[in-house]
């Protein structure tokens, strides 16, 4: 399956597949089709969908929900839960196991795409998927796309 990844603008993701990205006031990512995400005063993620989100003492993220996540020594995601994450040029994500990101020559994600094997049943992400991905984002925005 293919998800292709659209952009407004002001070069935010607009939608993913047939799955709109909203933003609140404050340039936050409010929601990813039906899963809301909420921040808290600071503008640290309190919750996606109906999963906690929890910080450790370096102010990364810790968890989503159940969904612990691991970092390797340069601070990089390398797991989310049992969801591998594996990097390829330029630090960049390359898949979150089992869905594959490609990239457009300017660096922004152009597609989306899962195994026929894995697909799901009807076409959309699952919600774990979908944190998996705005960890990942959250992750390219503090990091800068550059490798440590």
């Amino acid at each position: 399956m293919l998800w292709r990844v659209s952009y407004g603008f002001f070069g935010r993701i607009i939608k993913i597949g047939e799955m709109p990205v909203k933003y609140d006031s404050w340039g936050h990512i409010s929601s990813i089709g039906d899963l809301n995400i909420t921040y808290d005063v600071w503008g640290e993620m309190m919750e996606i969908g109906e999963m906690s989100v929890n910080y450790d003492c370096w102010d990364r993220i810790s968890s989503i929900g159940n969904l612990n996540i691991t970092y390797n020594f340069w601070g990089q995601i390398i797991k989310i839960g049992d969801i591998s994450v594996r990097y390829g040029f330029f630090c960049r994500v390359s898949s979150i196991s089992p869905l594959n990101i490609h990239y457009g020559f300017f660096g922004r994600m152009t597609e989306i795409t899962i195994p026929q094997v894995s697909a799901p049943i009807n076409g959309r992400l699952n919600h774990q998927q979908i944190a998996a991905l705005v960890a990942i984002l959250v992750q390219n925005e503090i990091e800068d796309y550059t490798c440590t």
